[in-house]
Parts: structure tokens; sequence; C-alpha cells
């Protein structure tokens, strides 16, 4: 079992695994740790320098493992980015939806990680197959008219991308 360590016990939560004894009533042994929010490399790298803020909790929410034609193993996974300054010189933040890879195939790792696939306040996505073989992602909306979103998905070795949001499907307009 793949779970979170909350940020609310430990300031910067980690991804940990433990194993379920084969009936599910149990565990088996002690948690191995996989990675902690602070690994994302992005999370900072745009806060201008001389923007007040203070030390931000590093979330760890929704993980989702999927393993990939080609052996690796891929982790959805949602943080909070905030004090960020976009492009336009705003600064903003929100719930954001992100991946690691561990090319190794093992739940150990080396954990590699991605640059967010979405932003917009959404995260705590799952992938899925519909009935005629397409990769789909779904989010929630966790602020605001909490609904799913649907995105189109592509695969490329064991790099996810979005290919469209599919908002004809979702009722999104």
């Amino acid at each position: 079992m793949v779970y979170a360590h909350e940020w609310l016990q430990t300031i910067d939560g980690t991804m940990e695994a433990i194993r379920l004894t084969p009936d599910l009533s149990g565990t088996v042994g002690e948690p191995v740790y996989l990675f902690k929010a602070s690994d994302a490399f992005w999370l900072g790298e745009r806060i201008p320098g001389g923007v007040p803020h203070q030390i931000p909790p590093y979330v760890t929410d929704g993980p989702q493992v999927y393993r990939t034609p080609d052996g690796s193993l891929l982790m959805l996974w949602s943080t909070y980015e905030k004090n960020v300054a976009g492009d336009d010189g705003a600064i903003g933040g929100g719930y954001v939806q992100t991946c690691a890879v561990s090319e190794s195939g093992t739940i150990e790792g080396p954990w590699q990680q991605y640059r967010p696939l979405v932003r917009d306040d959404s995260g705590h996505g799952m992938l899925f197959h519909t009935f005629d073989g397409r990769l789909m992602m779904i989010l929630h909306r966790p602020f605001e008219n909490a609904r799913g979103k649907l995105y189109e998905m592509q695969l490329v070795g064991h790099e996810l991308r979005v290919l469209r949001r599919r908002a004809d499907l979702d009722g999104g307009g």
C-alpha cells in the first residue's frame, strides 16, 4: 500500500509504502520511505527574490501508482504550490497534479520528479483506460465547484503527457 504521510505531522510530507498481509487485514514490516514533497525541484523555482513568505508546508497527497508499458512505475501525486510568480509577475499558487517515476520499476525507486501535469487547483488524479483503449486521467477540483475533470493522456516510454482537457465529457464546458 502506498500512502501519503501527512505534512500536518511532518511539515515536509512523504510518500511511503508498506506491505500488507495476504488477506489485507494487517501490515508486514516497517514502512518504506519513497520521497518527500520538497524533492519536487520545481516547487519554488519561480519564487522571486525579496518576496516575504513563511517556510511552507510541503504537501503530499493522493498517490496512485501505475505500471507503464516499459516496466517503470509512475506515481501520480498532488501537492500545493504557493507563493509562485507566474510569467506575468503575479504571485499565486494552488493545488497541482504532478507525477514521479521509478525507472527501476521497483517501489523503492529511486523516484524522479516531473513538473506538474495540471495546475488550476486540480489534484488527486487517477489514470484509467476507456473502453476503446484511450488513456485518461480524472482529477477533482478541490476548492471550488468540486467535480471531476477529465484529460486525455499519452504515455511515451514512462513520460506522461496531457493531450487535452475533455470538458466535452466532464460537463466543464
